[in-house]
């Protein structure tokens, strides 16, 4: 564990963001009137007995941005940028800094300061363990790909990973639009496609304005890293529709409601238009979350997935041409025969003892059944004898 001295300034920060680095740290929270904190493995821990002071954190913020910062978060706003590190020994360490006003335990103007990670290079989709089938559908030259799921849950690594296979192996052109960027796509090794990466809003001030000259920047895929808003989704739609392969993630809970949730950004009006097209372009869809390892020391992906051919756009519109509010439940019976569901990845990979018992547990009662149960009555010892429980909670788990 870090020591944290009596008072923090920019240079103990710089070497937090390097232990963070190297110690599995998804976040790094520094607030007023606040002790450190951080989050590891999706789990918040205290790393200070003492709060931090308003005038720290605000010397924070100034090192690292500007002296104005904190009279731009008086004025509502919030900042954003990205923040880079460098050790002794050159090796670099990238952060996503994000400064929100808060209320403070001592006044009302807190400020809250978080550091996120940014990994030097994606993944390989086999180091992610991703559907083979979603694999294969990134090589699609038309059509959307989605990748949703909760906040903090990898999509734009798992996005990353799938890109940068193609950027090794096709002659061909690639514009993102990210807020933040959070892989530098030029750095692959042995490339063979032209990337270009934009920032909003430090390149293009809004997504919106990313779209309005776009085809005649002549790409081949076109990556959003999150759609926001009627326009972008749209023109997503439009673009998909001419012939280009266009990828984004979007925050939906499961695989079922993302297509839902793209069509409830639109007007009434709106709707069955876009569920009409949304169903034409979709080439597949993949939703993600992290769930702890068996040993607590690592998270691990667990996917639902649907991958899209001419059979299945009919089936599902068919069914929701005259009524797109049945969209979720199609989507639903569409997984569940010809896809993969959400739970039956949770249970493979608990039945091979990669998952760990309580969060499987935690996750059967939102989407298993009673068979779990007995799956966990049957792992308990197993989980006992290699060390991941006590005696005492495999006791528990074997009698529930």
């Amino acid at each position: 564990m870090i020591q944290v001295p009596k008072r923090i300034d920019g240079e103990f920060v710089e070497k937090l963001l390097e232990w963070a680095s190297n110690n599995k740290v998804n976040d790094v929270v520094i607030e007023s009137d606040s002790p450190l904190w951080v989050k590891r493995l999706g789990v918040m821990e205290q790393l200070s007995e003492r709060n931090i002071s308003q005038a720290e954190v605000r010397e924070v913020l100034q090192s690292f941005y500007q002296q104005s910062g904190p009279d731009t978060l008086v004025t509502g706003e919030y900042i954003k940028f990205p923040f880079e590190v460098l050790a002794k020994d050159e090796t670099s360490y990238r952060y996503r800094v994000t400064a929100t006003g808060v209320q403070g335990e001592r006044n009302d103007r807190g400020i809250e300061i978080i550091f996120r990670p940014f990994p030097d290079e994606a993944p390989t989709p086999a180091q992610l363990s991703l559907p083979a089938d979603f694999v294969q559908a990134f090589n699609s030259s038309y059509g959307v790909i989605y990748v949703t799921g909760p906040t903090g849950s990898g999509k734009s690594t798992s996005f990353a990973s799938v890109l940068t296979e193609r950027i090794k192996n096709k002659s061909e052109r690639i514009v993102t639009f990210e807020d933040p960027i959070e892989f530098d796509l030029k750095k692959i090794k042995d490339r063979k496609a032209n990337v270009v990466q934009s920032e909003v809003p430090f390149h293009l001030s809004t997504y919106e304005k990313a779209t309005h000259n776009l085809l005649r920047r002549s790409p081949d895929i076109v990556f959003f890293s999150e759609v926001r808003g009627t326009e972008v989704g749209r023109e997503l739609l439009r673009i998909a529709n001419s012939g280009h392969l266009v990828g984004t993630t979007l925050h939906a809970n499961s695989c079922e409601m993302t297509l839902p949730r793209f069509v409830d950004m639109f007007k009434h009006d709106e709707k069955a238009k876009v569920t009409a097209d949304i169903v034409e372009t979709t080439v597949g869809i993949l939703n993600q979350r992290l769930v702890k390892t068996s040993d607590g020391k690592n998270r691990v992906g667990v996917f639902s997935s649907l991958i899209f051919d001419e059979s299945i756009r009919d089936k599902i519109y068919s069914e929701v041409s005259s009524d797109y509010s049945k969209l979720k439940s199609v989507m639903s019976k569409m997984i569940s025969k010809k896809g993969l569901p959400f739970i039956e990845d949770l249970r493979d990979k608990f039945r091979t003892g990669l998952i760990e018992i309580n969060s499987f547990e935690k996750l059967t009662r939102q989407f298993g059944d009673e068979r779990d149960i007995q799956e966990i009555r049957n792992q308990a010892k197993s989980h006992f004898e290699r060390g991941f429980i006590s005696e005492d909670e495999m006791k528990m788990y074997r009698n529930k």
